[in-house]
């Protein structure tokens, strides 16, 4: 395809940026609530059943919201890298998810608030894959920041 790389941010990944904020701040409320709900319960002398693995997945869902607002800032810089990073963990977000819808209906515990959770990680791999993203994110890796060179004439 000969066409100029675009200029501006296309739509597709203007919006993968929102649903990716969306999800760092999803997360970052994640591990604060859990964070806060292991610390209520030791201030009213209660005990925490599973505290370190807790903890563990409260600040691996700040890391995961860290993670995704390092990566979309590299968006502005067309940094190829960072749609990979973002798409890999939005892979794993729908197989976890997955899972997890599967064993709440195995379970009879399924709610359709969990398909929330599964269809926003779909709709950044959708934005990510489309054809403009890909040339956003393409065009920078091969280098075509600026116009393409001027082709030499063949006539003499």
């Amino acid at each position: 395809m000969n066409a100029r790389p675009p200029s501006a941010m296309p739509a597709t990944v203007r919006a993968c940026l929102a649903m990716i904020w969306v999800q760092a701040l999803a997360s970052a409320y994640i591990g604060w609530s859990v964070c806060s709900e292991i610390d209520t319960r030791h201030d009213h002398g209660q005990e925490v059943e599973s505290e370190g693995v807790l903890r563990f997945v409260a600040y691996l869902s700040y890391g995961m919201a860290v993670a995704l607002l390092v990566a979309s800032v590299f968006f502005f810089r067309r940094a190829l890298v960072a749609s990979k990073v973002v798409y890999g963990y939005e892979v794993l977000v729908l197989c976890f998810g997955g899972l997890g819808i599967a064993l709440a209906v195995a379970t009879s515990t399924f709610h359709p608030l969990q398909l929330v959770g599964f269809a926003l990680p779909g709709a950044v791999c959708w934005a990510l894959s489309s054809e403009s993203a890909d040339q956003w994110f393409g065009a920078a890796y091969r280098g075509q920041h600026a116009s393409p060179p001027a082709r030499p004439d063949a006539s003499p």
